[in-house]
């Protein structure tokens, strides 16, 4: 599976958890000011999507044999940082392209 199909499913988790989730706003203030931003949701959903990625591309690696180590923590963050600037932009793309002057 490409990779632009992982940031596509970052950005619908991160627009899902964003728009749909409800039951997650009110609770606590921290959780709030995290749902309402579009870059730090797209960085959790990024290193979700890494861990599907994994269970998918890499099925022989599976996550109770992986190691911990430098390696897969660079993999993790630099999914969760591509997707966090995915979803910031796509969204703020979407987001023009739905409000602009007319």
């Amino acid at each position: 599976m490409p990779t632009l199909a992982y940031l596509l499913f970052a950005y619908g988790f991160t627009f899902g958890v964003q728009n749909k989730a409800t039951f997650l706003r009110g609770r606590f203030a921290f959780l709030d000011a995290l749902v309402k931003c579009t870059y730090c949701v797209g960085f959790h959903a990024g290193w979700l999507s890494w861990v599907v990625y994994l269970g998918i591309e890499q099925p022989s690696l599976g996550l109770t044999g992986v190691e911990i180590s430098m390696t897969i923590f660079r993999s993790v963050a630099v999914w969760g940082l591509a997707s966090a600037g995915f979803c910031y932009a796509l969204d703020s793309a979407i987001r023009w392209c739905e409000y602009r002057p007319r």
